[in-house]
């Protein structure tokens, strides 16, 4: 009798504990995903992001299937989505970045890049940045993002000839001249 409860107990336990191993949602999503079943995967991840699951494996998972089928407007639309929820997830926010600017959204590209340089500087940002302003021929904002890139990294010599130029060329000759001068000095 002891031996019947015994095994009846081991038997209710690992049943218990397999349970555990079940899969949930997301995770059977990303194994459909990584078997390549990339149709399936948008259907569902889909289904889990309209259902409010915002999570980094849902999201970002079904932005790269968006991307992977050319849908780069819903792509935006979920990784916005995220972004909003997750104000401080870097990489993320790269990544949007990225698409406003294959999407060829330029406006909402330049404005998150403004953003994010101000929130996380880095030279390659900036940079970025001042070429976007350079191809709108924002002149004014290109001068403030160059000194600002020249005050930050003052390493390269070309940074400081572009903006003394553009400091001469908008007839800010005391400015330039301050430029140059910082150059001849480091």
């Amino acid at each position: 009798m002891i031996r019947h409860l015994v095994v009846a107990f081991v038997v209710i336990l690992g049943l218990g504990i397999s349970l555990a191993f079940i899969p949930g949602n997301t995770e059977l999503t990303l194994m459909h995903m990584k078997n390549r079943e990339f149709e399936l995967a948008r259907y569902q991840f889909a289904e889990q992001f309209s259902a409010g699951d915002r999570s980094p494996s849902v999201s970002r998972s079904l932005t790269d299937l968006y991307v992977y089928f050319g849908e780069l407007e819903k792509a935006i639309e979920v990784l916005k989505s995220f972004v909003e929820e997750h104000p401080g997830d870097h990489p993320a926010h790269l990544v949007l970045a990225g698409l406003y600017r294959d999407a060829q959204r330029t406006g909402d590209y330049i404005a998150l890049q403004e953003k994010l340089t101000r929130k996380w500087p880095t030279e390659q940002g900036i940079r970025d940045l001042y070429a976007q302003y350079e191809v709108m021929a924002q002149t004014e904002n290109q001068l403030q993002t160059l000194k600002r890139l020249v005050n930050r990294y003052p390493g390269k010599v070309n940074d400081h000839m572009t903006l003394a130029y553009l400091q001469a060329n908008n007839r800010d000759f005391t400015s330039a001249l301050d430029t140059l001068e910082t150059l001849e000095t480091r």
